[in-house]
Formats: C-alpha cells, sequence, structure tokens
C-alpha cells in the first residue's frame, strides 16, 4: 500500500485520496497522497514498481506554469491525471513470498515466454522511455571492485585463471585473524537423476559455506561471494541461483547477524545471449509482442549509434575474409552482366585480381562506410591499372559500395540484437533485485569492474 509521500515542497499541504495497487494482496486500495509538497527520491509505494517520482522529473512532464495562472493548482490537477495513470495495476511481481513465507520466483526458465515477459513489464511503466537509460545498464561500483581484487590477488586467484570464465567463490570475513577463501568453484555436470544436470558455482558457494562455518557462526563478521556472472533467473525442476542467495542472505543475517554480500563481474539476466529469440519474437505476428520489442530495439539503436563494434564476430578470420570478398565479387559479376554488353565482360575475368580489404579495428557505422568509400576509390585505382574502361569502373565501385554497405548494415543490425540481448538481460536482473528488496532488506547485490 501507498504511505504518504512527498511531491513538492510548499507551506500549504493537501490531502488527496488516491487508488493505489497493493501487490501483496493484488488489490486496488484507497490511500492518501499528500501534495504539494517536497522535491523527494521516495518511491511512490514500497511495494509498487513505478520510478522515482521527483519535483525535478514532474517539473519536466509538465512543463512550466500558465502566465497568469496558479502555477501549484495547475501542476497538481496534472501531476494527479498522470498518478492515475501511474497507479493502475501491473504486471505481478516475479519475485514474492509463499504461504510459508519463503522467497519464490515465478519460472523464468523458458528464453522466449520469459522475454515476452520482461518486455511487458518493462513497457508497463508509464514514464518507460525515462527508465530507459536507468535499467538499460547496471553500475559498477568502483570502490567495492578493489576489495574483490585484493581479495584475488591475496588469494592468488589469477594465477589459475578459475575466473576468466564462470566461477564463484566465497571469502569469508572473521572478527579476529585473516579472511579464509572458500573455494572457487566451476559448474559441474552431474548424473544424479535428484538434482539439477549441472551444479552452478553458486549451488557449491553456499553448500561449502554452510559446511565450512557450522559451529563458527558467532566468529563470522561478513561473507563475501563473487560469481563473474550475475546469478541465474530461471532453471528447469530447481530454484534459480538468485533466490538460493536472497535465502541465504536473509538465514545468516536473521539466525547469526552475518551480513552476506553478493558480487558479479558480467551480466548473464535469463539464460545468456538471447539474439535468437529477439530475431524470433521481432517477426511475431501478434502486435503486442512485436511493436514493443521493435521499438525498444529503435531506443537501442539509437543509444548505439556512435558505438563501435568489428566487421565480424570470427574477429577478422582470414577464410571469412575470402568468402566476403569472393561473394562481393560474385555480385559485381552478376550485375553487371544484367546492365552491359557482352563487349565490357571481358575484364571479368581478371576481377579476382582486385583486392578487397576489411577493417580490423572498431568502427562506427559512420566510419565503416566512410571506410567503404575508400575503399571503392582503391578499387577504381586497381580497374585503371586493368585497363577496364572508366564508365565501367564507375559502374563497379558503385555495386561494390552499394554491397559493402548491405554487409555492414548486417553485421551492425546483428550488434543492435547483441545490445538488445544484454538489455533484456539487465532488466532482468534488475526486475530480480527491485523484487527481492521488496520482500527482504537483506539482499546485496552489487556488480564490480575487475578489469
Amino acid at each position: 500500500m501507498i504511505h504518504q509521500t512527498n511531491f513538492f515542497r510548499e507551506e500549504k499541504v493537501q490531502k488527496y485520496n488516491i487508488k493505489c495497487w497493493d501487490r501483496r494482496t493484488n488489490k486496488v486500495n484507497l490511500t492518501d497522497c499528500t501534495g504539494p509538497l517536497a522535491e523527494s527520491d521516495c518511491t511512490v509505494g514500497r511495494h509498487t514498481e513505478h520510478l522515482h517520482l521527483t519535483g525535478r522529473v514532474f517539473q519536466g512532464i509538465l512543463g512550466p506554469p500558465v502566465p497568469g495562472t496558479s502555477g501549484g493548482k495547475i501542476m497538481i490537477k496534472k501531476l494527479l491525471l498522470r498518478l492515475k495513470r501511474l497507479l493502475e495495476p501491473r504486471p505481478r511481481p516475479w519475485i514474492s513470498r509463499d504461504e510459508n513465507d519463503n522467497i519464490k520466483i515465478i519460472d523464468l526458465s523458458e528464453r522466449e515466454t520469459s522475454v515476452k515477459i520482461i518486455i511487458e513489464r518493462f513497457f508497463s511503466y508509464y514514464f518507460y522511455y525515462y527508465f530507459f537509460p536507468q535499467y538499460s545498464s547496471f553500475s559498477k561500483n568502483q570502490n567495492i571492485s578493489s576489495k574483490i581484487s585484493e581479495f584475488i590477488k591475496y588469494f592468488e586467484l589469477d594465477k589459475n585463471q578459475l575466473i576468466r570464465s564462470q566461477s564463484g567463490f566465497a571469502v569469508t570475513e572473521c572478527e579476529t585473524g585473516p579472511p579464509v577463501l572458500i573455494g572457487p568453484f566451476k559448474p559441474e555436470n552431474v548424473s544424479n537423476t535428484k538434482l539439477p544436470d549441472i551444479i552452478h558455482s553458486e549451488d557449491q558457494c553456499i553448500g561449502h559455506i554452510e559446511e565450512t562455518i557450522k559451529g563458527k557462526e558467532h566468529t563470522i563478521k561478513a561473507i563475501y561471494i563473487f560469481t563473474k556472472y550475475s546469478p541465474c533467473l530461471g532453471r528447469k525442476d530447481h530454484d534459480p541461483c538468485m533466490i538460493q542467495l536472497a535465502r541465504f542472505s536473509e538465514k545468516m543475517f536473521y539466525h547469526h547477524k552475518i551480513k552476506v554480500y553478493v558480487f558479479f563481474q558480467d551480466i548473464y539476466g535469463l539464460s545468456g545471449n538471447l539474439v535468437n529469440e529477439l530475431r524470433k519474437l521481432s517477426r511475431e505476428q501478434d502486435p503486442l509482442i512485436k511493436n514493443p520489442l521493435l521499438q525498444l530495439k529503435e531506443m537501442i539503436n539509437k543509444q548505439q549509434r556512435r558505438s563501435k563494434f568489428k566487421y565480424s564476430k570470427e574477429d577478422q578470420d582470414e577464410k571469412l575474409q575470402i568468402k566476403n570478398s569472393s561473394m562481393i565479387k560474385k555480385y559485381i559479376t552478376t550485375e553487371i552482366k544484367k546492365i552491359t554488353d557482352e563487349k565490357s565482360w571481358k575484364f571479368i575475368s581478371s576481377l579476382h585480381q582486385v583486392k578487397i580489404e576489411f577493417p580490423s579495428d572498431e568502427m562506427t557505422l559512420d566510419e565503416f562506410e566512410n571506410f567503404g568509400k575508400e575503399q571503392a576509390e582503391k578499387i577504381k585505382i586497381q580497374l585503371k591499372q586493368l585497363n577496364v574502361s572508366e564508365e565501367i569502373s564507375e559502374i563497379i565501385c558503385s555495386l561494390f559500395h552499394s554491397k559493402w554497405c548491405d554487409l555492414i548494415n548486417d553485421r551492425h543490425e546483428e550488434f543492435i540484437y547483441e545490445r538488445l540481448s544484454e538489455c533484456i538481460n539487465t532488466f532482468a536482473v534488475h526486475f530480480a533485485v527491485q523484487d527481492i528488496k521488496a520482500v527482504t532488506k537483506h539482499f546485496n547485490l552489487i556488480r564490480i569492474n575487475l578489469e
């Protein structure tokens, strides 16, 4: 239920009854909302999933008061209209408590369905465009990063390269004495049908921590758990690591007053790379899925317009370059035969001598296009040396540039889908943490930078 919240600061205070969605009872309740009051960074309600409403945000949305009118009254009327929409029922939270007060999560193990759930939830925000910059990234804590780096150096974990791929370890900080390392662990395949197919590093961390500190809990000051990727949110027939860590953190605090801190380096979200699912959903007939996804893709495209990417995932694999070079020349040959007479075809047999270069550095989309233009000029010089007429050279260079742009645009679209996959996964982590913090105060998930 929404509690009394300050939105603007003025001398007079008025109360309004506003309908709000109570996520614990799944009902619409009436509550008092106070305004106009202070600019505030507090949320509309602890158990609602709406953006932090601040005086600054509303001023930007509402605009300046109309000259000659009472700015306060007009702003309050507009504010209430927006609040009415903001406080409409939202998709139910993923993470809540069951009848036994245990933390539980909805099943997010099916990738395509989970992506739909995330998109629906993100676009349920009335001000989703305002949320996008905040939710499309998960900031890294530089101060705490140094602490984990010190642990890695102290225990010489960087020497065995274990932390370069998915792995996890824990460090217990005692009231007296040096810290104690538990792990590191890597995911393990198991054949026991009573267990999941893969035991995650987080599973192993939790089990070994409990075994190591048993009977010595009173000597432990804090527990630090590191996992390279953010804890998973969906596993078939098994609780995901995010929920296990939340339960473990809560258990350690309530039973032993031990604080648990969970750190990760890279976003994993649902199930890693979601490009295939996103491509499929972008062709979905249902406009309620397709349109929001394409809109989100466009938001990513605008955000990443000046970002640099590589031409090929294979990092300039020589065989791939030869393949693409041959494809461009084949395209030129086919098109030339469509628009010229047979007398102009004599140069085609020597077209294999024309060298096409591919950049090895990362570039923006505009830089790739300029590289293509420069490449066309180099090809024109090579054609002149092969005694190709200037007219035919112009046609060839035009065809080359057209095909070059197609290749780069295809690669850029793949790059955008990869960034969109990261964005969807980041949304998922944000929403999960947001829900967990609504049901417990003792879960600390922090992203760090070990580079």
